[in-house]
């Protein structure tokens, strides 16, 4: 992938994905699946709050929460 925000945002989110799509199309996906992908970053993530509590029913209680913000250099 080229482009603006590859090694720290788009390619570790993609790879993710993928990994989510191989497990449900092999059955091996033994858990409920939610992405919330904020992309505000750059602007403090104001939005983030708001979003959240306008569709807290959306967002059932987590077992696990992945936050995927670093960067990605292999």
């Amino acid at each position: 992938m080229y482009g603006r925000g590859v090694s720290d945002n788009k390619g570790p989110i993609i790879a993710v994905l993928f990994a989510i799509s191989e497990l449900f199309a092999k059955k091996q996906l033994l858990a409920d699946i939610c992405f919330l992908i904020e992309g505000e970053e750059e602007v403090r993530s104001e939005g983030i709050e708001q979003a959240l509590d306008a569709n807290i029913n959306f967002f059932p209680k987590p077992d696990l929460v992945l936050i995927s913000n670093t960067t990605w250099l292999g």
